[in-house]
């Protein structure tokens, strides 16, 4: 039950009160494998890598080999050692042929992520290309996958993808982004859709869409002093690359560089290898440089 709770909490964005449930779980069950990979999930959320490593390890015998090398090879692509963990990915899905679906799913989308960090554009495709091939309709996959499109320049294929995609909103908000750069009419109405999802999210007092309405905000909208406040909270929250992403995007575009340097020190830290963040990296680098000369 607890365990159930504290899934619920992880999608809800309370990633404390996650934490304490699967805390509280593995105390009794020091090997339960859905607590230990929930909590190796939520701490690498949270850009908690050490002890997100130490999770993935403690996983018991009886766990698929695939699920913990996943679990081990997204931490190392996210710790400054992108190819072994690119490697170490790869080795798996090609030796364990035996898993579900649903876990090579997983397996080739963060294999996509990690091609794509390290500039592998055609091998990003390709492995995203093999999970949606699956048949699987998975939300993150296809949010990954359009994100590849519009970075590529290929906003009438990420429109003709997402067409069908209204109903989540992350995915609502990549179809309005390749409408707008197609400058087509539909992109008014699906800016005002979610302009009235993201105002009654507000209401309700969640942040689980903060994310999202900072890129709405900052690529949508224009408005970059929005984005980035609510980049910086969301970033007070969750730390993975998008949301680092996010917040040096939004602070140049709002020339406030300085405002990212808590960004810029978290990925001094981690060694975290993104060519796209290595871009706006040196891009703030040299605003800041500028701003004391």
């Amino acid at each position: 039950m607890r365990v159930l709770r504290a899934v619920l909490k992880q999608n809800r964005h309370d990633f404390g009160g996650a934490l304490d449930d699967l805390a509280q779980t593995l105390a009794a069950q020091p090997k339960h494998a859905q607590a230990l990979l929930t909590q190796a999930f939520v701490l690498q959320v949270q850009g908690r890598y050490r002890e997100a490593r130490q999770s993935c390890r403690a996983l018991p015998r009886g766990v698929h080999p695939l699920i913990v090398v996943t679990c081990l090879a997204r931490i190392e692509s996210l710790t400054g050692r992108s190819h072994i963990g690119y490697a170490l990915l790869k080795r798996g899905l090609a030796t364990w042929t035996d898993a579900d679906n649903r876990l090579r799913l997983w397996a080739f989308t963060n294999l996509g992520e990690m091609a794509q960090r390290a500039g592998d554009v055609a091998a990003a495709e390709r492995h995203f290309r093999d999970g949606l091939d699956l048949g699987l309709r998975d939300a993150y996959l296809r949010g990954a996958y359009a994100d590849l499109l519009l970075d590529t320049g290929r906003a009438a294929e990420a429109r003709d993808f997402l067409a069908d995609d209204t109903r989540i909103d992350g995915l609502l908000l990549r179809l309005a982004l390749a409408e707008k750069r197609l400058g087509n009419e539909a992109a008014i109405k699906h800016q005002a859709v979610l302009e009235a999802r993201f105002a009654a999210s507000r209401r309700r007092g969640s942040v689980i869409h903060r994310r999202e309405e900072a890129r709405f905000d900052l690529e949508v909208l224009n408005n970059p002093d929005a984005a980035l406040a609510l980049a910086q909270a969301n970033w007070r929250v969750q730390r993975e690359p998008a949301d680092a992403r996010l917040v040096l995007a939004a602070a140049l575009a709002a020339e406030a560089p300085d405002q990212a340097q808590p960004v810029l020190d978290w990925l001094r830290e981690t060694g975290l290898e993104d060519q796209r963040i290595d871009e706006l990296v040196a891009r703030l680098t040299a605003r800041l440089a500028q701003e004391k000369s």
